[in-house]
Order: structure tokens, then C-alpha cells, then sequence
């Protein structure tokens, strides 16, 4: 369904020059106020330690019919009825972000089927419209780690099977929350309708996205994410669109995979997990078909995991048009670090700026960024989201982060993971600009790992609007002219009389590291400094006069609102501050018109540099509120020098030969022979205890030296390593995070050759048989209890043929035959 901006309100001003003005609302990316919404809000979620709640999030419309939107948030690890068979939670909600009631629905819930341990149920939700027509929208669920076989094979326990093909549940729904019908779309379900991609470890159900009635055939059609599918390659990740059969059953009618193989499709390498956030965009190139953005967290293209989206441009038939991917390397798109894992989650948030083109947000659950602005190390982990600006072809026209150090912005802690999800839920609090849920699952508000969702209300900001460029004439950094003064531009008070567009006749400007160094600049608008409502100034330009897109490091000072964003891609320099003050021309009053002088903006930059910076060009840009903007280079502008270091005075070495020669020898022979015997029994540090296996956790540690990884056990064989990795989703999943520079063969020991042949061992292995032992079903292999876990202890060696030996079961059987 399209997301569509609420009426706004317009005014028709005449003014003298006959253009009509409207007054409209926009947003730049800024945050009004933040909620929260976590286990200590009254009402609110009830949740307990580690339920995840955040994982997903969805805006489900008013499903109560109260005028407010509502959300349904998912709850990977609800232990109702099992460990983390998942749930999801209803929370009806006012305009102000509180929440009025909750529902959850588990597999405690009425009409809701029967869930296993550990299939996170709840790890994706969508709002799918009214699919069997009864008035109320109904929704899809994720559960991942369902282990349904085709041909009717479904496994009872998670524990013993670790098959993860996934599934998603259509839940038909009542206005009250409550759940009316519930129909289940796993690899049996589409092995019956000839779609056989669906198999082990696939995880289909990662993302959900309704797409729209693609179609045509009046139900809304759906887009699922199956981000560790192998179908080229291992963990390559892809999305399914399953179209909807027209009848009101849930039932699917044909599907079309789209993966790295696909033609115009996306360009992917093995463990990216493509596929594990999926969004509808709407019809972002304008040909009538509703386009996709997904979501690639691993995506290394730019930097080890610093992630990716891709923006998939669709055909009716579920094929792809073309392809863009948006990542760190992306010309105005987002700024990355290693591990920041951008596309954890994706929401479409309608036309923010006004331009007529759907934006995005995008999560990246791993950021470190801190409340200071600064970095908090590789293990901060708060999270962070990206607005993107977008362009009708997938291109970026800019971006802004928000995160922990946002104005108004959330409050987060190291590991909350802000960013796993998120959704547009419309105009809640009736600005006129919509808003934006955002999961934080690892939030510990109340307990540990509760989870969290932030709802951010996005600044409305007024503008007039009526010809393209209102009177057109640009905001200009003052050089020559009847209304403007020579000295516009300096750099420590070095002044630039001219600027490149007319003469290179400036001097370049040297300081040195650690120097504080001035930009200022002098800017005039015909209408008035007020009017001035921003100014760029980009540096890291070098060489021939490059484009200022091109530029490596830029300031944004938003004048209005007085806060300023760098962007520094080198991390060369630090902005210390920035600020306007009106000055009144000192120029302008030559006798004519003395009783009109014009008032100018003085802008000041204060930087301070790390590094040295090669001699570069900086441009000036500054934009009005009728968006007319003006762009000013200046040539070869500043340098910086390293700093000199100070030599050591050469007295302080040669005292030091004198001194050494007369205490050396007398030291040694006395005090060596008695301190060296006890050194054994006082300094020699007890041994370390055994290190325990670490849990599979997703969390980012340091790496070892490269070798043997230290969590191996060389009494373990190496059979029970590579089974655990080609059979649990969570252990592979902390493996390649916790030591990406391995390849896992490597971290235990052993050849890729060796890696290969135990794979094909465990692969072929047949299924346990089963025998009776009084009145419970036991695995033949097993010896003791629980059934429902397997044990990963070394492989027992071969033993001999036994004589089979009866006993007090056998001769009971034999009497009852």
C-alpha cells in the first residue's frame, strides 16, 4: 500500500508581484521529540529478560478505529510455551506516542497454531491490507527457524533438527488485536504449488514487505526474505514474491525468486544475507510498478560488513528491472564504519523533502556512535538510522544520521542495537510529516535484553512556496558588485578578494597540525540575511578543479536551527564550532540611498586539524528558504603541514654511558645469583582456568592471532565443530562475526579438503533410529535424557558387532506380541 502524506494546509497569498505563495511542511532528517516504549511503561509490552522486543516492527493502521495509528512489534525469544518460540504484541496508541492497550499473540492465542522451540516467531511483521475482506488489515509473521520439510515431513523439536528452512504465518485479524484465522506458508506449502527453492538453513521469513497488488488480481502481493539461502552460493541470501491467490485464503498462487543469479538483479558474494529487511517503496522510477528496497547487512563491498541496500526496480511478473546499490562508497549516502551492519532494517517514509520522491530510513544496529558524537569502539553497538534523501533513479541527494548524539533524538546504551527495525506510522501527532518507529532489541530498560521501540516525531518545517525559485536570485557569498563587499571569504584573516569563477590570483593559506584555523564567510541575500537558512563549506578537494560532490570532507551548518553536521571521511580535521552573526554592509551606504543600508550574515567555521592536508580548494555553497542556492570555489585555498617534531638534546646520551659502566658490574654478580631461585615459586602466576566455549551470540570481539582459534578443543574432534556450523543459524552466525578474517576450516585446524569431507559425512548421516524403552521413545544413539536436546560430544569409536541380548522388555513384548 502506498504511504501517502496527510492534506496540508495551504494559503493563497497575493502579493504585489501577482505570484501565489502556499504555505507547505518538510522535513530535513531533524527529530522533534523521542518516546520510548519498552516493559516499564503503564500500560506497555510485559515482557521478561532476553524476549527481543524491537526485532520487528510494523504499522498495522488504525486497527481499533480510534483515528490513531497502531503497531504490532515482534518478540523473537517469548519463552510462552517453550524457549524463544517468539511472539508479537499489538499496541494501540495515542497520538503522543503512549500506548493506550496491548495484545500479544503467542502460541498461547486463540487461532493461532501450534509453535516449536525456537522459531521465532515475530522476527519480521507487515501490515498485508485486508486480505479476506472482512474490513480490519491482517498481517504476515516470520518465524525463520521453522523446521517444516516438504512432503509432509514437519519436525516436532528444534532442538533435534536444526532445519531452519523458516516459514511465515498470514494471521487474519479482529479489531480488538485478537487473531480469527491462521494459515501457514512454509516449503511444504509452496513444494505443493512447484516452488522447491525453499530448503535447510534458508531462514525464509528474515524480512516481509507488502509489495502491492503487482499483479494486478486485487490481492495484495507479498516479498519475503530468505537471507541465508544457497541457491548460488553459501548464505548469499534472497527474496521471494509470492503472489497472492485472489481468493480470501491466504493462499499463494505462483512465486518468482529473485537472488545474486537473477537477470538485472543484485550483484552479491557468499554470507551477505541479502533478503534479511525488506520494504516497498512504492513506485520510485515512475513506470507504474511498486519497487523494492532490501536489505544486506553483511554486504563487505565498501568494508568489512559495513552492509548495503539495494533498490530492486520491479516488473509486474516479479522480474527485475535494474538494480542500484547504495552503500558506503554511495555519492551522498550514508558514512560507515566496519561492523556498522547498514540495512538491519528498512522503512519507506514517504516524500519527507517535498521533491516528489519517496525517502528511506535505514538501520545500522551496530553503529558506535556514542551521546558525544564520539566513537565508542567496535563493541558500543547503540545503533544508529540513516535518512536518505532519494532520487527517481536510486541515487541519494543526501543523507542524515540519527543516533545517540541527535537533538531530541533517543536515549541509547552500549548494545541496544537501535536500528533493527523500523516502520513509518504516519503523521501521529498531526504535523503534517510522518513518523517513524524504530526497534531497539536489545534494550535492557527494566531487564536484561528486553528490548525497546523509539517513536521519533520528525520536525514539520514551514515553507513558502509558489514559482520554483520564489524571486530566483541566489543567496551569494559577496565578491564584486554595487551591492556586496570585497572582503566575503577569509581563512585566518587572510582575505580572498576573488574567487575562482573570476580570478587565481588568492593566496594559499598554511597552518599546521593541531592549529586552530578560521573559515569565515560574508553572505547576502536581496530579501534579507533571515532568508539564509544554510551554508556548505567543502574541503578535500585537490588538484584539478574538481566537482564539490567529489568533495572528500564537508560542514553542513543549518543556520536556523544553529547545529552543524561534519562529514569526514579521513577523519583530518574536527569542527570546534560554527556561528552567524548580521553585520550591516559597510559599503553600501555611498550617499544614494543612506536610509536603506543592507544587512549581511557573517558565518564563522573554527576547525582544528589531525592530519596534514595537501594543498586543497574549498567551495562556499549557500541556500535560502526558496531554495535558490549559489556555489563559490576558491582555488588552492588552504594547506596543512605536519607538525615539526622537537629533537632530543644530545647532553642527556652522554651522561648515560658514564653511569652505566661503574653500576653494571658491581650489581650483577651480588644480586643475580639470590633473586634468580626464588623467581620460580614467587612470580610464576597460577595456571588460567579452562576457557568455556562462548555462546553463540552475536557480539563483536577482538581477534586472535591468527592459528587454532582458543575456543577450540583438541580433545573434541573436529566433526563436532563443523557440525554445529553447518547446522545452527546462531553458532555460524557469532563464527563469522567474531573472527571474519577466518574461514572456519582455518579457526579449527583443519584443511578446507578435511572441511568438505565431514560436511558430506554429516550431510549423508541417516536419521536416528528409534527404540522403545519402557514407555518413551528414546533415540537408539542417545544414552540418557532430555529427547528434545542433542548432545555435541566427541564421535564414539567404532565398535564391534554385538550379540543382540534380550531382556525384561523384550520377553515382556514377546507376551503381548
Amino acid at each position: 500500500m502506498r504511504v501517502l502524506l496527510l492534506a496540508i494546509l495551504v494559503l493563497s497569498i497575493m502579493i504585489p508581484i501577482g505570484v501565489s505563495y502556499a504555505l507547505t511542511v518538510t522535513n530535513d532528517g531533524s527529530v522533534d521529540s523521542t518516546v520510548e516504549i519498552n516493559s516499564s511503561n503503564d500500560p506497555g509490552p510485559t515482557l521478561t529478560n532476553e524476549d527481543h522486543f524491537g526485532d520487528s516492527v510494523a504499522n498495522i493502521g488504525d486497527l481499533n478505529g480510534d483515528g490513531v495509528n497502531d503497531l504490532v512489534v515482534g518478540a523473537i525469544k517469548d519463552d510462552e510455551g517453550g524457549t524463544d518460540r517468539g511472539a508479537v504484541h499489538i499496541l494501540f496508541m495515542n497520538k503522543d506516542g503512549s500506548v493506550e492497550s496491548t495484545e500479544e499473540i503467542n502460541e498461547s492465542t486463540d487461532n493461532v497454531p501450534t509453535l516449536v522451540n525456537e522459531d521465532r516467531f515475530g522476527d519480521s511483521v507487515a501490515n498485508i491490507g485486508d486480505l479476506n475482506g472482512d474490513g480490519v488489515n491482517d498481517l504476515a509473521v516470520g518465524a525463520p527457524n521453522d523446521d517444516t520439510k516438504p512432503n509432509g515431513d514437519g519436525f516436532a523439536e528444534h532442538g533435534n533438527r536444526n532445519w531452519d528452512a523458516g516459514a511465515i504465518y498470514i494471521l487474519f485479524m479482529n479489531s480488538n488485536g485478537s487473531v480469527k484465522e491462521t494459515v501457514k506458508i512454509d516449503s511444504e506449502t509452496l513444494d505443493d504449488i512447484g516452488d522447491t527453492a525453499i530448503g535447510e538453513g534458508d531462514s525464509f521469513g528474515h524480512g516481509i514487505a507488502n509489495i502491492g497488488d503487482l499483479d494486478n488480481n486485487g490481492k495484495n502481493d507479498i516479498a519475503v526474505g530468505a537471507m541465508l539461502d544457497d541457491g548460488i552460493g553459501s548464505n548469499r541470501g534472497a527474496v521471494h514474491i509470492l503472489f497472492m491467490a485472489d481468493a480470501n485464503d491466504g493462499s499463494v498462487e505462483s512465486t518468482v525468486e529473485i537472488n545474486g543469479s537473477t537477470a538485472n538483479g543484485p550483484t552479491l558474494a557468499n554470507g551477505y544475507w541479502f533478503g534479511g529487511s525488506v520494504a516497498n517503496i512504492d513506485d520510485l522510477n515512475g513506470d507504474g510498478v511498486n519497487d523494492l528496497a532490501v536489505g544486506v547487512n553483511l554486504d563487505s563491498d565498501a568494508g568489512k560488513h559495513r552492509g548495503a541496500v539495494h533498490i530492486i526496480f520491479m516488473n509486474t511478473d516479479g522480474s527485475v528491472v535494474s538494480t542500484v546499490e547504495i552503500n558506503d562508497d554511495t555519492d551522498n549516502g550514508p558514512t560507515l564504519a566496519n561492523n556498522d551492519r547498514f540495512g538491519t532494517g528498512v522503512a519507506n517514509m514517504g516524500d519527507l523533502d517535498g521533491d516528489g520522491v519517496n525517502d528511506l530510513a535505514v538501520g545500522a544496529r551496530f553503529d558506535d556512535i556514542k551521546s558525544d558524537g564520539t566513537d565508542g569502539g567496535a563493541n558500543w553497538n547503540a545503533g544508529a538510522v540513516h535518512i536518505m534523501f532519494m532520487n527517481k533513479d536510486g541515487s541519494v541527494k543526501s543523507t542524515v544520521e540519527i543516533n545517540d548524539s541527535t537533538a531530541n533524538g533517543p536515549t541509547l546504551g552500549m548494545g541496544d542495537t537501535f536500528g533493527t527495525s523500523m516502520a513509518n506510522i504516519g503523521d501521529l501527532d498531526g504535523n503534517g510529516i510522518n513518523d517513524l518507529a524504530v526497534g531497539a532489541r536489545l534494550d535492557d530498560e527494566g531487564g536484561t535484553d528486553r528490548g525497546a521501540v523509539h517513536i521519533l516525531f520528525m520536525v514539520a518545517i514551514e515553507e513558502k512556496k509558489g514559482s520554483p525559485c520564489w524571486d530566483c536570485t541566489k543567496p551569494a557569498i559577496t565578491h564584486h558588485g554595487v551591492s556586496t563587499t570585497r572582503d566575503g571569504f577569509s581563512i585566518n584573516n587572510a582575505i580572498f578578494e576573488n574567487n575562482q569563477e573570476f580570478y587565481n590570483e588568492n593566496p594559499t593559506v598554511e597552518a599546521t597540525v593541531g592549529d586552530m584555523v578560521s573559515i569565515k564567510a560574508r553572505a547576502w541575500d536581496n530579501r534579507g540575511p533571515e532568508n539564509i537558512v544554510r551554508i556548505y563549506t567543502y574541503l578535500g578537494m585537490h588538484g584539478e578543479k574538481p566537482d564539490w560532490h567529489e568533495s572528500e570532507a564537508y560542514i553542513e551548518y543549518n543556520i536556523r536551527k544553529d547545529k552543524f553536521e561534519v562529514n569526514d571521511k579521513n577523519k583530518i580535521f574536527a569542527l570546534v564550532g560554527a556561528s552567524s552573526e548580521v553585520a550591516v554592509n559597510p559599503y553600501r551606504d555611498d550617499g544614494k540611498k543612506p536610509n536603506r543600508p543592507l544587512e549581511l550574515l557573517d558565518i564563522t567555521f573554527t576547525i582544528i586539524f589531525a592530519k596534514p592536508m595537501e594543498t586543497s580548494h574549498i567551495a562556499i555553497q549557500t541556500i535560502d528558504d526558496g531554495r535558490n542556492y549559489e556555489l563559490v570555489y576558491f582555488e588552492d585555498a588552504l594547506e596543512i603541514k605536519d607538525k615539526v617534531i622537537i629533537q632530543v638534546p644530545e647532553e642527556i646520551p652522554e651522561e648515560i654511558p658514564e653511569e652505566i659502566p661503574e653500576e653494571i658490574p658491581e650489581v650483577i654478580p651480588e644480586v643475580i645469583p639470590e633473586v634468580i631461585p626464588e623467581v620460580p615459586e614467587e612470580v610464576i602466576p597460577e595456571p588460567e582456568p579452562p576457557i568455556k566455549e562462548p555462546e553463540p551470540e552475536v557480539m563483536l570481539t577482538a581477534l586472535i592471532k591468527k592459528g587454532v582459534l582458543n575456543f577450540v578443543d583438541e580433545d573434541v574432534p573436529a566433526k563436532h565443530y563443523v557440525k554445529r556450523y553447518i547446522t545452527e543459524t546462531e553458532y555460524r552466525e557469532w563464527f563469522d562475526v567474531n573472527y571474519s578474517e577466518y574461514q572456519f576450516w582455518e579457526g579449527i585446524g583443519i584443511t578446507e579438503e578435511k572441511f568438505d569431507q565431514i560436511t558430506l559425512e554429516i550431510q549423508s548421516e541417516p536419521k536416528p533410529k528409534m527404540i522403545q524403552t519402557g514407555f518413551v521413545f528414546i533415540p537408539e544413539d542417545e544414552k540418557s535424557f532430555p529427547l528434545v536436546e542433542e548432545t555435541y560430544e566427541p564421535e564414539p569409536a567404532e565398535l564391534e558387532p554385538v550379540k543382540e541380548k534380550k531382556g525384561f522388555f523384550d520377553w515382556l513384548f514377546s507376551l503381548f506380541g
